[in-house]
């Protein structure tokens, strides 16, 4: 099987890896898997908050109904990515892809011991970059000509084919995980306590998915809104209504930056201003 292991990249539209992933499925012809990790490591965090997971929560539903007509399984894992990918290898993984993580220090001391563990097991991953970071650089110098190149770009489409039946697949991972190591189909997952921890909060937080960041860019392009965009920045109650509200979802990739830059058409001071920040 082969793998995208979803990051911070919770979408289908001009999503390298998954794009990258699809096409190497239909080329094997084998199944392809998407993957959310639930780490242990995200709790003990200082900066982890239960928002997140509210938030992760929502876009997951939204991922898994538009994965559902690729024929793409999404699949919960719980425990260390080391773990979880040592679990696949057995089952037939033979190639991973993500985006890169820009993320805190226990993020990418995690993702140097995954790429040790699977280059020692000769399972490829593909790694995409992620908006306008550009991992490796010594200096500033020749930033902005790539991240000009990079957003300039068209925006992937998203794949059009139906992929291989993963029943058999799915079959033999749920038997043959080892402890320590739990796997899921999110369908049945929905229906779990991680679902009923988040029964009661609607309403209390912005909803996550692809879609609603879709709706919220198509809201800040409204001239009533957008054109007191500059006036609101540092009042933060006229910033609830005026603002994008976009962060979140340009933090876990239910939008790429370069999908927000091809939507600001036109010279307009508010929106030279947003596309500035």
């Amino acid at each position: 099987m082969i793998v995208w292991w979803i990051k911070k990249d919770l979408r289908i539209a001009d999503n390298a890896a998954l794009c990258a992933a699809h096409a190497a499925a239909r080329l094997r012809g084998c199944p392809l898997v998407a993957l959310w990790v639930d780490e242990p490591e995200v709790y003990t965090a200082p900066e982890y908050h239960p928002r997140r997971d509210r938030f992760v929560f929502d876009c997951l539903i939204d991922l898994d109904s538009s994965l559902s007509e690729l024929n793409i399984p999404l699949w919960i894992a719980r425990g260390r990515a080391v773990d979880v990918f040592a679990a696949l290898i057995p089952v037939g993984l033979v190639a991973v892809y993500s985006h890169e993580e820009t993320g805190v220090l226990w993020t990418f001391h995690r993702d140097l011991a995954l790429k040790r563990f699977l280059r020692e097991r000769a399972v490829a991953w593909t790694e995409f970059p992620t908006n306008g970071v550009v991992r490796g650089l010594k200096n500033r110098d020749h930033w902005h000509a790539l991240y000009q190149e990079r957003m300039k770009s068209a925006c992937l489409p998203i794949p059009a084919e139906r992929l291989l039946s993963t029943a058999g697949s799915t079959l033999r991972l749920m038997t043959e995980f080892p402890l320590g190591t739990e796997f899921f189909r999110w369908k049945s997952e929905r229906q779990s306590v991680w679902a009923q921890r988040f029964g009661s909060w609607k309403g209390t937080q912005q909803r996550g998915g692809e879609r609603v960041a879709h709706a919220l860019l198509e809201r800040f392009l409204q001239p009533q809104i957008h054109r007191k965009y500059i006036a609101s920045l540092a009042k933060p109650k006229e910033a609830q209504t005026f603002s994008s509200r976009l962060s979140p979802y340009l933090a876990f990739g239910c939008i790429s930056s370069r999908q927000v830059l091809g939507r600001l058409t036109g010279n307009e001071r508010s929106l030279s201003a947003f596309r500035s920040r």
